[in-house]
């Protein structure tokens, strides 16, 4: 009897003892629970292209801004340049690379080509032609970046792009409006919906 006694006691304390060391291993099994501090909704290739797209774009228009500065005799050009322009992106170009370097995306400084023929082009310009141009050209570009943020509000799921891009709403809205109206006091037919 004594020995049945035994034989049972140490058949279920293998199992038992098998059973307490598994439990533990899931309580220190760091994968098992989500991490409390990061963000829930990783950044999509969309949100990253968007931030990127915006950085690049803030930074080229900071070069034509400052460019309108010099060639422009026109003091309404002069202070979209200053109050819209050279006003707002740099802070919009910082946070959007603060944002993207959060998930370990670099944003390049580099101008995409299309930028960079504008800007080529707007450079053997001076005066009024500058002036008609340049802002035929920011109330294209003003549309359609409008449209890019608005498209990111409805889209992401991460929580501070989204934040970002509503913030950026209202200045990128106002700089369409002031670009489009300045273009039409300088009879400059511009369609938004156009490619420039």
């Amino acid at each position: 009897m004594k020995l049945e006694a035994l034989i049972l006691s140490a058949v279920l304390a293998i199992p038992m003892a098998m059973m307490g060391q598994s439990m533990g291993n899931q309580n220190t099994n760091t994968n098992a629970y989500p991490k409390s501090n990061k963000n829930m909704t990783e950044m999509s290739t969309s949100d990253q292209h968007f931030l990127c797209t915006l950085a690049q774009e803030d930074h080229s228009e900071i070069d034509l801004a400052r460019l309108a500065l010099k060639k422009s005799t026109n003091p309404k050009v002069q202070e979209y340049a200053k109050s819209k322009i050279l006003a707002a992106d740099p802070s919009m170009e910082q946070q959007a690379r603060t944002i993207a370097q959060q998930d370990n995306e670099n944003i390049s400084n580099t101008t995409n080509k299309m930028e960079k023929n504008e800007c080529d082009k707007l450079s053997k310009l001076s005066g009024t032609q500058f002036d008609k141009e340049y802002m035929k050209y920011e109330a294209w570009k003003q549309e359609k970046d409008l449209g890019s943020v608005r498209q990111e509000i409805t889209s992401t799921k991460n929580q501070t792009v989204k934040d970002y891009a509503r913030k950026e709403e209202p200045p990128v809205k106002q700089a369409a409006q002031s670009a489009e109206q300045i273009a039409t006091s300088l009879g400059v037919q511009t369609t938004a919906s156009s490619k420039y």
